[in-house]
């Protein structure tokens, strides 16, 4: 089974640091990467149910 992960982080190198230590404890993980900056705010009916596990940045851009 693939693990699928999406991260939320308005940092590129925290992204990158947590998809690094995800690879690492699972094998070929599918994971997802989201700017909150660039994009914007998820939609308000997003339920993050399409993935195993979503992490967030602890304030994912300039909203906690």
């Amino acid at each position: 089974m693939t693990a699928r992960v999406l991260i939320i982080d308005d940092q590129g190198v925290y992204r990158r640091l947590f998809a690094h230590h995800v690879s690492t404890g699972f094998d070929s993980p599918s994971i997802a990467e989201y700017d909150p900056v660039a994009l914007g705010k998820l939609p308000s009916d997003f339920s993050g149910s399409a993935y195993d596990a979503v992490l967030l940045g602890d304030a994912p851009g300039e909203v906690d």
